[in-house]
């Protein structure tokens, strides 16, 4: 997860998706990573995706606000 966060930060916006698709399959209930995958799937122009990684991070117990934030303004947030 955390190379996936280094190159999100990094601007490398597939690349990040890559490595985080892989995290998922070894922590498929990790708060910190469903978060950061949300935020880098909305930074992609993935709302939809976004919205669904951000509702699981929320349920995991996440309570950073800037995700649900963003897709509130998207208009994505239900």
């Amino acid at each position: 997860m955390l190379f996936g966060l280094y190159l999100h930060r990094l601007g490398k916006l597939n690349q990040s998706l890559e490595h985080y698709r892989i995290a998922e399959k070894m922590a498929p209930n990790d708060a910190n990573l469903l978060y950061n995958f949300g935020l880098a799937l909305f930074d992609s122009g993935n709302f939809s995706e976004s919205y669904e990684y951000a509702k699981r991070a929320y349920a995991s117990g996440m309570d950073f606000p800037a995700l649900k934030r963003k897709l509130q303004k998207a208009g994505y947030w239900r």
